[in-house]
């Protein structure tokens, strides 16, 4: 692997694919870009509750947002691949999850990512997400991790 994208969310799972990916990128000598995505739906919801919730026009903005993002890719890389002396870069946006994902590999020459998947059925099968089934479909570069999770 030369480069990895770690997709990176607010959520436990999320340390773990970071240190997973990064022992691979060290044993590889590749670097790792960190993508933190605030989704559209959500972005739209946090600039509307804001909008309405003032009496001025304040609203949460564009900036915000991906401010937001990259604090916690940032955050993550710190904490997690720090230590183990991995170069990284740490990306904040908002946006359609699986397209960013995509474009972002693209710009960046990527040649594996790494995401967190949900398992949602009782008996333990894996079922992909809308994201991880479009990534694994679509990205022809190089291999996909998905690290499994129960759904939180």
């Amino acid at each position: 692997m030369d480069t990895g994208l770690v997709v990176v969310e607010p959520i436990d799972s999320t340390r773990e694919l970071v240190r997973e990916a990064g022992a691979l990128a060290k044993g590889s000598d590749g670097r790792l870009i960190l993508l933190s995505i605030l989704p559209e739906e959500e972005y739209d919801e946090r600039h509307e509750a804001r909008r309405q919730g003032s009496d001025f026009e304040t609203t949460y903005t564009l900036e915000e947002a991906e401010d937001e993002a990259l604090r916690l890719a940032r955050k993550i890389g710190l904490e997690e691949l720090k230590p183990l002396d991995v170069p990284y870069e740490t990306i904040g946006v908002v946006g359609q999850l699986t397209k960013r994902i995509l474009a972002t590999a693209a710009e960046h020459d990527v040649d594996h990512i790494f995401l967190v998947g949900t398992r949602r059925s009782p008996s333990g099968k894996a079922l992909f997400g809308d994201v991880a089934q479009s990534i694994l479909l679509n990205f022809d570069n190089g291999p996909v991790t998905v690290l499994m999770q129960d759904r939180e």
